[in-house]
């Protein structure tokens, strides 16, 4: 069987004093310019066609699953094809036996430029790119994951067992947060029990920060989890409010899979595919964690949004090793959307064709296209970043619709660690 080669890897196909010939039945076209190589590609393809690798580097394209060719692509160097004209005036035969005579003695000598593996290349390329965003440092705004919340109790785990230490030392010592209230009485015990009260090594080990937190884990789990679920929750309110301002009036959300460049609509549910259009950042991330929009599967996940290559992210079941479910998070305005479900199948197959996407892409592709083509892309990762104090080079896309959010990083102040209750929290 054949090898499929991606399609969408063609755009970076550009080669040097190279001439691609493609013959389709009785007719041969060329392209001088190797530089427009993949784009000649492309545009000789049929609608229904596949491209595939085929022998001695040359690529073919097929409608049948690469069973058979419609269409062969070879490529030569320029100065090799610079003989094609003078065999034609030698042996006085047409251009296309030129062209039969210059392939067979490339061949022949193993001259070809392999197509196959300069394709194979750029589509290596190409998703190592998706890949990088996948593995890029990524900014966290919220997570539901079980690594995050591992996080949280080990930072809340750590600021107690500094909080009761201080306390130990201090008695005097003004409490910054609220702690368990037995807890410094628990390491106290702990420290006679193992020491028998000898000094020095009974204040050496109350100022042992490990032991304080090894007594919080043993004996004050339960408290210990109690309190990142409060401060997960609380955090989300507080990110729900921040985001809030960060308004998406008019505009859908569409999904794009880091992984695949896969596009989907977010629903609010699978029965109406009513698509999400919420106000704001902050109302998207409480719909998505509410349970009140849903991914194309249908099912609940753990989530995580967050900035990744300037760009917003929301992964599902972000703790998997090897999730495929990652996604840009675009905010696409609506009338974009609307022009292409209006599209019935031969004007859908005409804009694929045109914008150069994979002639099987769904139609959620075209909308990220012509979106991104006509500038209806919100950049919301502008102001996400102003509000948290983040840092962001320009995407390119159209500012935010609410100008003023500029100075809302003077409003709202970002989460730090966690460290458990302030006093006076309820």
């Amino acid at each position: 069987m054949s090898r499929e080669i991606p399609i969408e890897a063609l755009e970076r196909v550009r080669l040097n004093d190279i001439v691609i010939l493609c013959n389709r039945g009785s007719d041969w076209f060329i392209e001088k310019d190797g530089k427009k190589a993949g784009s000649f590609i492309y545009d000789l393809m049929g609608q229904d066609e596949k491209l595939y690798a085929g022998q001695n580097g040359s690529l073919f394209a097929s409608s049948d699953g690469g069973k058979t060719a419609a269409a062969t692509f070879k490529a030569v160097s320029a100065k090799l094809f610079k003989l094609a004209s003078r065999i034609k005036i030698f042996r006085n035969i047409t251009d296309a036996e030129s062209y039969q005579t210059i392939l067979a003695n490339a061949e022949k000598r193993k001259s070809t430029i392999d197509l196959v593996g300069v394709s194979l290349s750029a589509a290596a390329k190409l998703e190592a790119e998706r890949r990088s965003a996948i593995e890029a440092e990524r900014k966290v705004i919220w997570s539901n994951g079980k690594e995050a919340l591992v996080e949280t109790e080990a930072d809340i785990c750590s600021s107690w067992a500094a909080e009761a230490i201080a306390r130990i030392a201090d008695p005097s010592h003004d409490p910054e947060i609220e702690i368990p209230h037995e807890l410094v009485s628990e390491i106290l015990e702990n420290v006679r029990r193992e020491t028998g009260g000898h000094q020095p090594e009974f204040g050496e080990m109350c100022a042992d920060i490990d032991y304080a937190e090894s007594i919080i884990r043993d004996t004050f789990a339960d408290d210990l989890v109690s309190e990142a679920e409060f401060y997960r929750t609380s955090t989300l309110d507080e990110v729900v409010d921040m985001l809030g301002g960060v308004k998406t009036d008019g505009c859908v959300v569409l999904l794009r899979n880091i992984t695949s460049g896969e596009c989907e609509y977010l629903f609010r549910d699978l029965d109406t595919y009513d698509r999400v259009q919420p106000r704001s950042v902050g109302e998207l991330i409480s719909m998505v964690a509410g349970g009140k929009a849903v991914l194309s599967d249908g099912e609940r996940h753990d989530i995580e949004f967050s900035i990744a290559r300037d760009r917003f992210c929301l992964a599902a079941d972000p703790d998997r090793a090897h999730g495929d479910m990652r996604f840009e998070v675009m905010f696409i305005a609506k009338s974009v959307s609307d022009e292409v479900i209006a599209m019935d199948d031969d004007e859908l197959a005409y804009g694929i064709a045109q914008c150069r996407l994979k002639r099987d892409s769904p139609a959620e592709n075209l909308v990220a296209r012509l979106a991104e083509e006509r500038g209806c892309v919100l950049n919301v990762e502008r102001d996400i970043c102003s509000i948290f104090g983040w840092g962001y080079s320009s995407s390119g896309r159209m500012e935010s619709l609410n100008e003023l959010m500029e100075s809302m990083d003077a409003i709202c102040e970002p989460t730090g660690r966690p460290n458990g209750r302030s006093r006076g929290s309820n």
